[in-house]
């Protein structure tokens, strides 16, 4: 049996589990499911704003604590809320780009202007550990993955008409509740957690969910899934 202690800090940690007798803590880091005998603190959750209309998301320039404020001089991590509002774009059709992997709590774009455009660039991907709230009023040019990847029941998605153009994920033990139609022209990944439709229909080219000994749930109710390619 082993001993000991070990102390580390910021950490996304998933699947593993620790054995023996030694003691593993991690600070300021979050939990991304799947996680055993680890002690892990979380970091406090800060609100972002998007500022300054065009730019990469990998540019602190673009975030701010507070709406149409000053940038700061990090950008968000996994336990962040994002936002996108009416101070954010100053003119028709500017984008945000994930250019490197982007990483949020809930992300929320609830009264931008100016129709922006979400998107994605080289190898950037998007992990979104909470709730999602897409608005008509915008564009949406993501290609590259995106992963629900949450510990905790109850969140949402609001895609608003919005259709997701790269495989999208859903990790973690935990849940999300769709609040409209959720469609995808690549593959879903339904592989942990609970995945409630809410009567709300699901398009996608390829629905998969063939992951051996990890217990998720899928509830339909009234919902039609339809998959132009196989289930």
């Amino acid at each position: 049996m082993y001993s000991g202690y070990v102390n580390i800090d910021y950490l996304d940690i998933q699947d593993i589990t620790i054995l023996g007798g030694a003691s593993f803590v991690s600070n300021n880091s979050t939990n991304q499911g799947n996680v055993v005998n680890w002690t892990i603190n979380l970091p406090v959750s800060k609100n972002y704003y998007w500022i300054g209309g065009t730019g990469n998301w990998s540019d602190p320039d673009h975030w701010s604590l507070s709406s149409g404020g000053t940038h700061t001089t990090c950008i968000p991590d996994g336990l962040d809320n994002v936002f996108f509002d009416a101070n954010s774009f100053t003119a028709i059709g500017q984008s945000v780009t994930v250019n490197v992997n982007g990483v949020c709590n809930n992300m929320n774009w609830t009264g931008a202007k100016d129709k922006p455009t979400f998107k994605s660039a080289g190898s950037g991907e998007l992990y979104i550990n909470g709730s999602l709230t897409f608005i008509g009023a915008m564009a949406l040019a993501f290609t590259n993955n995106i992963t629900f990847n949450s510990a905790v029941m109850g969140n949402t998605i609001t895609t608003a008409g919005m259709s997701f153009g790269g495989p999208v994920y859903f990790s973690g033990t935990g849940g999300w509740t769709l609040q409209d139609n959720f469609n995808v022209t690549g593959w879903l990944y339904f592989n942990q957690g609970s995945l409630n439709t809410n009567n709300m229909n699901l398009n996608c080219l390829y629905f998969y969910s063939y992951v051996t000994n990890i217990k998720r749930s899928l509830t339909l109710g009234s919902s039609v899934i339809t998959c132009k390619d196989m289930w």
